[in-house]
């Protein structure tokens, strides 16, 4: 009786001891939130520790997630009877510092405790067969993943999760802090093993390890000192990115391929060793390691990829050996400190930007194996002179792009076409010599060069916009005559070109072709060109101008702002006179248009200040608004018989305007009221009032608005 008595005493004592382990336990979902409702705020690092036996946890999330929790604790699933946690059940809980895996579950899905914040162990069950991608995925305060030892898939050593065996590390939580050891007999680091480890400083790998997964070791900011075992043959992609404090690396023999961005913004890495073994360097392998001086490259390496090295701005030393037969776009662009490279023979073509922004590269060898140049291949080097072998038939565009220091430059005979851009801001370039074999120069080719004279050869037949934009110190230029249109801006702001040739096979100059000019006072437009483009002339130095036979048509502005333009004759091929033709041209004093002309549009000689001659033939029929407009020196106009129309203030602002002649009456509806100052459309009109009186009207006085006129 009295053992009896005292086994019910200890197993109440016992009961009573496993009660006081928890906080709480819940038998629903509802009842936890209930009870966290009730209770006091507390911190992380006291949480409370909750049983929770339920069969379901749907919609656990939405219970217990939250932004700002003002209550954590420790869950303890043992009692739970379901076998599988679904995908992303505790997404973003950070109420939940702990969690133990119930007996039951057999499986955890995908993104289970992704972004719990304050997590900070987990303890796995014997019974969990199966752990999904991603689960443990920004569990930034996480420092521990147990494993019960009977578990026959999953094991755990210092709170890293293994498989059973320990030969897959599968991964390390994410505050785990100090150097990390991986024993041996590991063969493989899975994915994301160490992925956002922040706080682990060093990694040795030993040499039972043979597979290194792709980000393996992404994002590890504290990690300066990583050791690689001999056995290792494959590093995944992005292994060691954004793990910006590793100093150096020794990569093992036996690696065959650097793969695409393994130490992509490794800032702090100074020096790596590539073993014989290695035969191609992938893309963004190396890019924006800002630190590393010195690199081998050995000759059993094929192919360099795109962007490998780039922006690798300490890089001062580069040898490319013969074994390499690709190198890829971009792989050298912004290693600002490489002064010279030679390309290797086994190279046929030098890619696009691949040396682009290598501000300090003065010497390059190529070879005469290249056939072409890609594009930006040297923009923005260093480069004072460059030797393009005979090999080449192609440069890319840009290929020398604002190269400020190139002085001397050989185009060979076997390319055909200068392409875009290719010696753009090339400013210490003054010469070169285009061959005969090219039959096109693309645009903007020598825009803000610092060419001050070029010979073009015939068999150029096409020169495209802004070839030769802003270069300042042209002086004079000869245009072939197989060029049959001179191109948009082509020589605009060119302010120190004083001679141009242009020859009977142009028929048309375009746009802005030499605008602002302002050293070219004169230029013979020959008899082929039909029409002048927009703005064509505009802001030049041009004195005088005739406009010849052939011109057909004068486009918008073509010659607004030619400050010195004294005198223009525009012949009878031209019917309408445009607006702002010839506008803001203040010295503009005697402009003579041929019969022929049939309309002087809108604003076409507004505010020629110095303007007191205008012949005006027996062919206009129209004068539109503001057309002659503040030409204050006006003294005299003839309206010949022809005009039919005079739009508003045609005539107006002409203060020295003192007489008029009209050889024709004109219907009193097309005769704007404000055409001329004063009342000398009252006058026309005074003896017939729809259609006028022709003949002389004077003003002893002009005063504007005032002016009185007489008929004589």
């Amino acid at each position: 009786m009295k053992k009896t008595l005292i086994v019910i005493i200890i197993f109440i004592l016992f009961l009573t001891a496993c009660k006081e382990s928890y906080d709480y336990t819940a038998n629903s979902i509802e009842e936890l939130s209930e009870y966290l409702s009730n209770i006091p705020a507390n911190t992380p690092d006291n949480p409370y520790k909750i049983a929770l036996n339920v069969s379901d946890l749907t919609d656990i999330r939405y219970e217990l997630g939250g932004e700002k929790p003002d209550k954590f604790f420790i869950l303890d699933l043992s009692g739970s009877t379901f076998n599988r946690i679904e995908e992303t059940t505790f997404y973003y809980c950070q109420a939940l510092v702990g969690v133990i895996i119930g007996k039951s579950v057999f499986s955890i899905g995908w993104g289970v405790f992704h972004e719990c914040y304050n997590l900070r162990s987990v303890t796995i069950s014997k019974s969990v067969q199966n752990i999904e991608e991603v689960v443990f995925d920004t569990c930034i305060e996480l420092s521990a993943i147990n494993v019960d030892a009977a578990n026959t898939v999953y094991s755990s050593v210092d709170g890293i999760l293994y498989n059973k065996n320990k030969t897959k590390l599968i991964l390390c939580p994410e505050a785990k802090t100090g150097d990390v050891v991986i024993p041996n007999g590991v063969t493989v680091i899975e994915q994301e093993a160490f992925g956002r480890c922040k706080k682990i400083t060093g990694v040795t790998i030993p040499d039972s390890v043979t597979y290194i997964g792709d980000k393996a070791f992404y994002f590890c900011p504290s990690l300066t000192k990583v050791t690689i075992g001999k056995g290792v043959t494959y590093i995944g992609k992005h292994a060691f990115r954004y793990s910006k404090n590793i100093n150096s690396i020794t990569i093992p023999e036996g690696v065959t391929d650097i793969g695409e961005g393994i130490f992509y913004e490794c800032e702090g890495l100074t020096s790596v060793t590539i073993p014989d073994s290695v035969t191609s360097i992938g893309y963004r392998a190396f890019l924006n390691c800002k630190s590393l001086i010195d690199v081998t490259i050995p000759d059993s390496v094929t192919s360099i990829g795109k962007e490998a090295f780039r922006d690798c701005e300490s890089l001062t030393d580069l040898t490319i050996p013969d074994s390499v037969i690709n190198i890829g776009k971009g792989a050298f662009n912004g290693c600002s400190k490489i002064s010279s490279v030679k390309i290797p023979y086994s190279i046929t073509a030098v890619e696009d930007w691949v040396f682009t922004n290598c501000s300090r590269l003065a010497s390059v060898t190529i070879p005469d194996s290249v056939t072409s140049i890609g594009e930006n291949a040297f923009a923005c080097t260093g480069l004072t002179e460059i030797n393009i072998p005979d090999s080449v038939t192609a440069i890319g565009k840009g290929a020398f792009d604002y190269c400020r220091r190139l002085t001397t430059v050989n185009i060979p005979n076997s390319v055909t076409r200068i392409e875009e851009k290719v010696f753009a801001g090339c400013t210490a370039l003054t010469v070169i010599k285009i061959p005969d074999s090219v039959t096109e120069i693309g645009a903007r080719a020598f825009q803000k060069s610092g060419l001050t004279g070029v010979i073009i050869p015939d068999s150029v037949k096409y020169i495209d916009e802004f070839a030769f934009f802003l270069c300042e110190n042209l002086s004079g230029v000869t245009i072939p005559n197989s060029v049959t249109s001179i191109e948009k801006s082509v020589f605009e702001d060119c302010t120190g070109l004083t001679r141009v040739t242009i020859p009977t096979s142009v028929t048309r100059i375009d746009k802005r072709a030499f605008k602002g000019c302002t050293s070219l006072v004169s230029v013979n437009i020959p008899n082929s060109v039909t029409v002048i483009g927009e703005g064509a002339f505009q802001g030049s130095g041009l004195g005088s101008l005739t406009i010849p036979k052939s011109v057909t048509k004068i486009e918008e502005s073509a010659f607004d702002d030619c400050a010195n333009l004294a005198s223009v004759t525009v012949t009878d091929s031209v019917k309408i006179i445009l607006q702002s033709i010839f506008q803001n041209c203040p010295n503009l004093a005697n402009v003579t248009i041929r019969n022929g002309v049939t309309r002087v549009w809108d604003y076409a000689f507004s505010n020629f200040s110095s303007l007191k001659k205008i012949t005006i033939p027996d062919s206009i029929e129209y004068i539109g608004n503001y057309a002659f407009s503040n030409c204050i020196n006006l003294t005299s106009v003839t309206i010949p018989s022809g005009v039919n129309y005079i739009g508003e203030k045609a005539f107006r602002y002409c203060t020295g305007l003192t007489s008029v002649t009209f050889e024709n009456t004109i219907p009193s509806e097309h005769f704007s009221k404000s055409a001329f100052n004063g009342d000398l459309r009252d006058k026309f009109y005074e003896k017939d009032k729809d259609n006028g009186t022709p003949g002389t009207y004077t003003t002893a006085a002009p005063v504007g608005d005032k002016s009185i006129w007489t008929r004589r």
